[in-house]
Formats: structure tokens, sequence, C-alpha cells
């Protein structure tokens, strides 16, 4: 499969997502060089990476079996260089393929997800799925942190899911897999392949609205987010998000480089 290196990440680069279920069916995801992830970094997320508080996720998931570029503003970057990405991919897309891939394989699939409703209507599409639904918590809350680390290290253990998928947002998602691999490999067993891949199954199961097609079709669909929750999102895109320049300019200089 290719890849291409920017921002520190190894992206897939692929045209659709045939490549990437051809590697589930044929169980070449199990990787022991690789960490037993798939993430989606898009352009807020790889701000966030990119920060002090977190550099320690960056260190680590950039080692993840599969990291798909999410946002569209990462491939028109990379569209400056030959070796650019062929196109977006995101987990939302992504998802209803993989579980249609689960369903008729007939693989156990785990959840870890905020929304009971969700787990229930997988639930009842796939027979062979359990979930879980942790508290709200926040992340410097310890004890609280703790406290859904064991539970879903539980749930983990009860179900033995083929695949654990989690969607509690960026960067709960994140912490928690690494704490689950980290309990994994300090008793030196295997660690189950996780999917972080925030709202997609809310998506799939229109818990939550999706952008339009044309806002996804042309890769704006934070343009919609930010029409439907500006309260949260205004900030995120217009303020905090403009360290991507930052970003982009330090990847320019690397690039040219090599």
């Amino acid at each position: 499969m290719n890849r291409r290196k920017y921002f520190g990440f190894e992206f897939v680069s692929s045209p659709n997502y045939d490549e990437l279920i051809w590697e589930f069916e044929n169980d070449i995801f199990n990787d022991n060089d690789k960490l037993p992830l798939m993430i989606t970094p898009n352009v807020d997320q790889l701000v966030k990476y990119h920060k002090t508080s977190n550099l320690k996720l960056l260190n680590t998931f950039k080692n993840a079996k599969y990291i798909l570029p999410d946002g569209q503003p990462i491939v028109w970057f990379s569209n400056l260089f030959k070796n650019s990405i062929h196109t977006r991919l995101t987990g939302s897309d992504f998802f209803p393929i993989f579980w249609n891939y689960v369903r008729l394989s007939n693989k156990k699939a785990g959840f870890i997800i905020s929304s009971d409703q969700v787990g229930n209507k997988l639930t009842n599409e796939h027979s062979n799925t359990s979930f879980y639904s942790p508290p709200y918590f926040q992340l410097n809350d310890s004890k609280a942190f703790n406290q859904v680390l064991k539970a879903s290290l539980l749930f983990i253990s009860d179900n033995k899911p083929d695949f654990v998928i989690i969607g509690l947002g960026f960067p709960k998602q994140e912490y928690l897999a690494l704490e689950i691999m980290n309990v994994y490999k300090e008793s030196k067993q295997k660690a189950p392949f996780m999917l972080l891949l925030g709202a997609s199954a809310e998506f799939y199961t229109k818990s939550k609205q999706r952008a339009p097609k044309l806002f996804q079709r042309i890769g704006i669909e934070f343009v919609h987010r930010m029409l439907t929750e500006p309260r949260r999102m205004l900030k995120r895109y217009l303020i905090d998000d403009l360290a991507f320049i930052s970003l982009m300019w330090k990847e320019l200089k690397n690039q040219l480089k090599h």
C-alpha cells in the first residue's frame, strides 16, 4: 500500500478504500512492526497533535498501521510536491464500507462510543456486536479516566472483539487507545486492532447529521460544522486552526530538504 509522509505521519495514498478492505480480508492489518491502529487526522487534529501537550500522541501514533488523510487541506498541500497524496480518505466514508465487511464476514465488533442509541442500532444490524458507552468524562480528571479505562479493558476482555471501534472524539479516544495498548504491552499480550473513527458511527446511524454531499465532495465539511455549531466551531476553525499555516511552512521547508 502506498504511503506519503507529511506532518510526521505516513498517510495512506490510494484512490479509494478497496486496498484497505483487501488487507483486512487477508489479515494483513496484523503487522508486528506497526501499532494495531487506524487513525484519521484532519487539520484540526494535526494542529492538536503538534501541541506540546500532545507530542506523546504524535510520537506514538505516527507508527499506526493505517493513517487516513481525512482533511482536504492536507491533500491540497501535498499536491505541491511530486509525492502527493492521491485523494482524501475520511473515516466517515470508510466506516460503512468497513462495517459491511464486518457483517458479511461475521467478525466480532466492539464499539466504545458515547451513545447507547448508536450502539443499539449497530447491534440490531449485526448480532456479533457489543458496545460500551462510558459516562461523560474529562481528560484532566484522572480518576474518571482510569474508571473508563478499566471498564474498557473489561469490556474487551469479556467480549473479545476482532475489532474495537472507538468513537469518543479527539483526543479522548486517542488517549484511551494509548493506555489500552500500554496495558496489553505490559502484560505481554497482543492488543486488539482499534479504529479511532470519531463520529463515523453516529453519521452512519444518522444519530448525527453529516455535511451535505456537496460539502463532502469538495472537502469543506468544516464550513457546515461552523454553520450548524457556530458557538463551538468558529473559534476552533478560525482561530485555533490558524496554527496549520505554521505547520505548512515548517513542512514546506522539510519537504524541500528532501
